[in-house]
């Protein structure tokens, strides 16, 4: 965003309300000369999945600015868990043209490696996008190309098919986060993480950022790898990851359990 002359703010969500967008907070963030609202649905890393709703309290405020993109990141669209499929921003009325939706494969497809992502953009933000392409990296090879026509004749039964292989794995970490001597909230409805709060874990005497950047470190030393939330402003709560086979995920939260909780 920098090497394009823009400068990037970024607006919070708290997660005592589950980090539901704020229209009013938005509607006081944007000026005359904002361009691009970037929003992730699912949310990463949270896992929050926003309802047609929320969508549409969102958009009645970016109408007001035509001239805006309003982008939505989907990529985990297919992993959901909750009694209604994610509402995409391809499903809600564009009077303005603002829409932009970019997804790829390697999440809810399970592409993983393939390196094929999709842009779906009005015309003319679409050829400035080819245009940009054509000069800077190289076409999408014909086997992933390929590929993703395959997994795309068959989103839905690859997308049930991961659901319902990640059922087990899901359970485990919700027992596992109800354990803990801390509340915690119920698991989130989209993708495979959870996004738990462990400021209660967090070394006393340094800064927040400080802290959970030690506690990452800890975790890493005791053989686990987890995403510091300091890199998205919520230092003290962590990115799991429960996509990896049921022995790994039940070695990994023991492995998590020493080091919080001691051996």
């Amino acid at each position: 965003m920098e090497k394009a002359g823009g400068t990037l703010r970024t607006l919070p969500l708290d997660p005592a309300t589950d980090y539901a967008w704020q229209p009013e907070q938005l509607q006081a963030a944007l000026t005359e000369q904002t361009r691009i609202l970037l929003l992730s649905n699912p949310n990463n890393p949270t896992g929050r999945v926003y309802s047609r709703a929320e969508w549409e309290a969102l958009l009645q405020i970016t109408r007001q600015w035509p001239r805006l993109l309003v982008v939505s990141d989907e990529i985990y669209d297919g992993i959901n868990f909750g009694p209604e499929p994610v509402t995409s921003l391809l499903a809600l009325p564009d009077p303005h043209q603002q829409h932009v939706v970019v997804s790829g494969y390697s999440k809810s497809l399970a592409l993983i490696g393939w390196s094929v992502g999709y842009l779906v953009a009005p015309a003319p933000l679409l050829e400035a996008a080819k245009a940009w392409q054509f000069s800077t990296s190289a076409a999408v090879a014909a086997l992933s190309q390929a590929a993703a026509q395959a997994a795309t004749e068959q989103a839905d039964e690859i997308s049930q098919q991961l659901c319902a292989g990640l059922q087990a794995n899901r359970e485990i970490m919700r027992q596992w986060l109800a354990a803990l001597p801390l509340p915690q909230p119920p698991l989130p409805s989209g993708t495979y993480y959870t996004f738990p709060d462990f400021r209660a874990f967090l070394q006393p005497g340094l800064l927040p950022t400080a802290a959970s950047a030690a506690l990452t470190e800890q975790l890493r030393m005791g053989g686990v790898e987890v995403v510091d939330g300091a890199s998205c402003d919520a230092p003290g709560f962590f990115r799991l990851s429960y996509a990896v086979p049921e022995p790994l995920l039940r070695e990994a939260l023991r492995r998590m359990q020493a080091v919080l909780l001691g051996p």
